[in-house]
């Protein structure tokens, strides 16, 4: 692979913004174009679908694109494809987001303001994403983990990060044989006393989103019980769920 060429940039400024690098070659280019891939017997779709990680143009390239293309209306025939199109090429790839492309959306979003009228957009999205199950929690705490060995081996049914129909909040387990669900609160952040009690704006509304959990779980019928982190033993969590 050739050696890619020195880019003076100023320290605000990454390599990126300038010119992206051909994943074939190791040439650096404002835009891949489809003229430089045929030299690599492929087209554009086909280093797309090879290459998923990789960027087609350069961050200036790409904002001049965007601020051209503001405004425009896609048809729904249109997002229907492209919508099929990353389908594809996610489960031909098995790509999702890696912690570069993270990093990176993250620093292109530092310090954007979003409209209510946006902030409302997303939250419906995310809402949709849930009540269809396409959205889950990447992280299981150890306890959680615990709780769920504990219930294979008593030989119950149950369902981890369970969602009520139409409510976003996931709970940590469901015991369908029993309709009862169980939540694992930890004591600092759910304010138990054995933690003095301790306040502020983000555990008042922990306990406001707790108690809205307990009313929904009410109206639909369910038992919800609550285990606090200074509780939770393998006995007590038995004998709590089978009580």
């Amino acid at each position: 692979m050739p050696p890619f060429p020195t880019i003076t940039m100023t320290p605000q400024q990454h390599a990126w913004d300038y010119e992206v690098p051909c994943f074939v070659c190791g040439l650096r280019f404002r835009v891949i174009t489809g003229t430089h891939l045929r030299k690599h017997g492929m087209t554009t779709a086909q280093y797309a679908q090879k290459f998923p990680t990789a960027s087609m143009a350069c961050a200036e390239v790409g904002e001049a694109i965007r601020q051209t293309h503001t405004g425009d209306v896609q048809s729904e025939e249109h997002k229907a494809k492209r919508a099929a199109s990353t389908k594809r090429t996610r489960e031909v790839t098995g790509y999702h987001w890696s912690e570069e492309s993270r990093r990176k959306l993250s620093q292109t979003l530092k310090g954007r303001k979003f409209t209510a009228e946006h902030k409302a957009k997303i939250g419906a999205a995310t809402q949709r994403q849930w009540d269809a199950g396409e959205r889950q929690t990447n992280f299981t705490p150890r306890w959680e983990q615990q709780a769920a060995a504990w219930l294979v081996e008593a030989g119950l049914e149950f369902h981890h990060q369970y969602h009520i129909p139409g409510f976003s909040h996931p709970y940590d387990f469901f015991l369908p044989g029993l309709n009862r669900l169980v939540e694992l609160d930890g004591c600092f952040w759910h304010g138990c006393a054995c933690q003095g009690g301790p306040q502020n704006e983000f555990i008042e509304k922990n306990n406001r989103r707790d108690r809205e959990c307990e009313q929904v779980a009410s109206n639909f019928g369910y038992t919800l019980i609550r285990i606090r982190e200074c509780e939770f033993s393998k006995d007590y969590f038995m004998g709590v769920c089978h009580a």
